[in-house]
């Protein structure tokens, strides 16, 4: 539904873990075209946003991935 109706959007959060396959982040990405992904793993496991963040920004470098490395962590983005 927000793929035809949008042209994209500033920022898309998206479920990742450990073996992901990334087929439907692949989707979100080229369909909605987020400037910004935010991963979030139920685990609150670091080493996997730190793997997509690096799987992502490899593929895709005009999207960025922020994400929260501590809980109650906030995020900031500036577009410079």
């Amino acid at each position: 539904f927000l793929a035809e109706n949008s042209s994209g959007c500033d920022f898309a959060i998206v479920e990742v873990y450990p073996g992901m396959d990334s087929i439907y982040t692949q989707y979100i990405i080229e369909k909605l075209k987020p400037a910004v992904i935010v991963p979030y793993d139920r685990s609150g496991n670091v080493e996997t946003y730190t793997d997509f963040k690096n799987e992502i920004e490899k593929k895709y470098p005009s999207v960025k991935v922020q994400y929260a490395e501590y809980p109650g962590e906030r995020l900031s983005f500036n577009e410079n």
